[in-house]
């Protein structure tokens, strides 16, 4: 992680106003989330960064992951999963999060 977390607001996912790891340092992604959060374009996106095909990254820390699997799980926990999305299996680990 860098040594200071970019600006980051609140945006309704954390619990008491307490921001989570994935609002601190990632508040691009929390705000695509936000946005496609309700749209068809949203398991795609989560499937891009939960298992991201770009090879020579490092991927994300272990707390920002267990975060969004825990998004993927309850999203897919209160609506159907898009069936052009890939069916892997860090899905079944999603789908055990809520």
């Amino acid at each position: 992680m860098a040594s200071e977390p970019p600006f980051a607001t609140t945006s309704g996912l954390s619990v008491e106003g307490t921001p989570s790891e994935l609002e601190i340092w990632y508040p691009r992604i929390v705000s695509e989330l936000t946005l496609c959060w309700n749209h068809s374009g949203i398991d795609t996106y989560l499937h891009k960064l939960i298992m991201d095909e770009r090879h020579g990254r490092r991927g994300f820390p272990e707390e920002i992951m267990e975060e969004l699997l825990f998004l993927a799980g309850v999203r897919w926990h209160l609506y159907p999963r898009d069936p052009n999305v890939p069916d892997v299996d860090w899905i079944m680990c999603a789908r055990r999060w809520p």
